[in-house]
């Protein structure tokens, strides 16, 4: 099953600040939800992780790797995503897109992800699952909005 996300912010930061923060991968890892055991393969390029959620009745836990593929410094990563499950049954990957874009003072950020999900979990159907994993994209975004203000008003 293929899984298109969109997500599109606008953040009362400069831009090298919002960058600052997507590069600062402890930082970041903390405000993906679901996400944890974040691990450096290699430095500035891969990452491993645990995922876990529950979509419907089925309870996910991912081995994630992360594989960023295209920086451009201020304005743009790329990572490829690869999850498998402990048993196998399930499987994720895909890439995933944060772009910067300067406006008026501020910061737009374009996020997209672009995915194939294999096994069981595809039985639940497409609508629980976009549904799903499009909550799970907002809450990131509305997670990075929340840190900006921590980090402007501590800065």
């Amino acid at each position: 099953m293929r899984l298109e996300l969109r997500e599109e912010a606008r953040l009362d930061q400069p831009l090298q600040h919002v960058w600052r923060l997507l590069r600062d991968v402890g930082q970041l890892s903390a405000l993906l939800p679901g996400v944890t055991n974040l691990k450096t393969v290699a430095e500035d390029r891969e990452y491993v992780a645990a995922l876990a959620d529950r979509v419907g009745p089925f309870k996910l836990e991912l081995e994630l790797r992360v594989e960023v593929e295209q920086i451009e410094e201020p304005r743009l990563l790329k990572a490829r995503v690869t999850g498998v499950d402990g048993k196998g049954q399930n499987r994720i990957k895909g890439v995933l897109t944060a772009e910067l874009i300067s406006e008026g003072g501020g910061t737009r950020l374009d996020l997209a992800g672009d995915f194939e999900i294999l096994g069981r979990l595809v039985s639940l159907g497409a609508t629980p699952i976009r549904r799903r994993a499009n909550e799970r994209f907002s809450e990131f975004v509305q997670h990075i909005k929340t840190k900006l203000v921590e980090v402007r008003g501590t800065g």
